[in-house]
């Protein structure tokens, strides 16, 4: 049975986390990885909007990464803390943010340890994440991306605060599931809103809702005119936002969605999904069958 969700996002996150798509010799890179349980929990702090979690390298840290999905590889690290770790360096890469490209170089990390999740040799990216900013104090150090997953099942439960690993599969006839395609090595959808099909990635590192092509304005059904409300960046590029609210609703798996406040950014080549839209959801992505699981918690049953 379709289930009717409506959830104001209060507007877009100022700072969102970067697009990172990587040339595909990096992504093929192989790693290993380690479940010690059939379900690994850990926990993460997501009240930045972005999926916050404690990450070991090589042994040390804790650091704190960010899990984001719509970085196709499988692990970026901070400069400093690369030069820290005196991480060996085995190569460079072009690093594409969904506007400009830069070559960046490639080390080695022998283990990254995530609760009690191991990966190992994992080929990892340099770059400089200062922008970031610090999450209660702490400095963001990386990264952890897509393709670091992908032979697992991958749940963000946003509700309980926790990141989920498993090797279970989400079935093809499921529900509350749709395919994703990975032709950038990230998740993209069909999304239906008002009827008409666009295709949004689905990027935990990215603040808002719903984030829209600018020239997306004249084939949606709107109640205003979208209006100038900040800007945002993503690793190389900072840019304006125009914010609005859509007259139709969006339909996401089985969950429909009414008057969510999206926003538009001029000479964007893609549109995204993030935090202000998933937040009430336990989404779970599952690469070896392309889907992804959207779930609303059940509500606690009367006393």
């Amino acid at each position: 049975m379709t289930r009717t969700h409506s959830r104001p996002t209060g507007g877009l996150l100022g700072l969102v986390a970067g697009l990172v798509l990587s040339a595909g010799t990096l992504h093929a890179a192989s790693h290993s990885v380690e479940l010690p349980e059939p379900e690994v929990v850990i926990p993460i702090d997501h009240q930045s909007g972005h999926v916050g979690v404690d990450v070991y390298i090589d042994g040390k840290g804790p650091y704190l990464f960010q899990v984001d999905t719509y970085a196709s590889i499988g692990a970026c690290i901070d400069d400093d803390l690369a030069h820290e770790l005196e991480l060996p360096v085995v190569g460079t890469v072009l690093n594409n943010d969904g506007r400009n490209t830069h070559t960046r170089n490639v080390v080695n990390i022998g283990s990254i340890q995530l609760g009690d999740a191991t990966f190992g040799d994992v080929r990892t990216l340099v770059d400089d994440y200062d922008w970031i900013g610090t999450r209660k104090g702490r400095k963001v150090s990386g990264l952890l991306g897509f393709a670091l997953f992908e032979e697992l099942l991958l749940t963000f439960d946003y509700p309980g605060s926790r990141l989920v690993l498993s090797r279970e599969r989400i079935a093809a006839d499921d529900p509350h599931s749709v395919a994703f395609r990975v032709d950038s090595g990230a998740p993209d959808i069909h999304l239906d809103i008002g009827g008409e099909q666009q295709l949004v990635g689905i990027d935990t590192g990215h603040g808002g809702a719903l984030s829209l092509r600018l020239e997306d304005v004249e084939e949606l059904s709107l109640h205003d005119e979208p209006v100038r409300i900040g800007q945002a960046r993503t690793v190389y590029t900072t840019y304006d936002i125009y914010g609005a609210r859509l007259a139709a609703p969006l339909k996401l798996a089985q969950h429909r969605i009414h008057d969510l406040d999206v926003t538009f950014s001029e000479g964007s080549t893609r549109a995204l999904m993030g935090y202000g839209l998933l937040a009430d959801y336990v989404v779970s992505f599952d690469q070896r069958s392309r889907r992804v699981r959207f779930l609303l918690p059940e509500a606690p049953a009367d006393p």
